[in-house]
């Protein structure tokens, strides 16, 4: 479990390939991803051109990160550029830091409209807090990879709420 350093700077930065190794860290201790040299040079160096990806770094440890995926959305008729909020987190046990807080609003600071479709609870229950407006729902669909219906998930269809930034303005979709 990591504590937050309280004396010592945390710093948020943009993601650039020179903080690779701290982003393998974090994710070694936050997820079951892949590990091979591969997936990180396609997940993070390969999609720099795709996101955006700020890190709050304290002591030459990333303790959360908060990335938006480039995505295209029709807007008024007119396809518009956003970030589609993805991978926002902090390591275990500094829930409630404000590290999370702080690396989306950086996110938040970027000229794109951003969107956040889905979310855990926590997300969910943060973004409004942070000026986020709840602009409709989305349907989310699974296909299943064996082409037949694997799980009682495969078979659903669920709603989750579709929030955009405050500072996107309103986004009829």
């Amino acid at each position: 479990m990591v504590t937050l350093d309280r004396d010592a700077q945390i710093r948020v930065v943009p993601f650039d390939p020179s903080y690779l190794p701290v982003v393998r860290q974090f994710a070694a201790r936050y997820w079951s991803r892949p590990t091979s040299d591969e997936y990180y040079t396609w997940r993070y160096l390969d999609a720099l051109p795709i996101g955006r990806l700020f890190m709050g770094i304290q002591e030459g440890e990333c303790l959360g990160m908060a990335y938006g995926l480039r995505r295209s959305y029709l807007v008024n008729q007119v396809l518009t550029d956003c970030l589609e909020v993805f991978d926002w987190h902090v390591l275990p046990g500094l829930k409630g830091s404000g590290v999370g807080i702080r690396v989306m609003r950086a996110l938040m600071r970027q000229p794109e409209r951003l969107i956040a479709v889905g979310g855990t609870q926590d997300v969910q229950s943060a973004l409004p807090k942070m000026g986020w407006q709840r602009i409709g729902t989305a349907r989310k669909y699974e296909l299943p990879l064996s082409g037949t219906l694997s799980s009682p998930r495969s078979e659903m269809v669920s709603n989750c709420a579709a929030t955009c930034s405050a500072a996107c303005g309103p986004l009829p979709m």
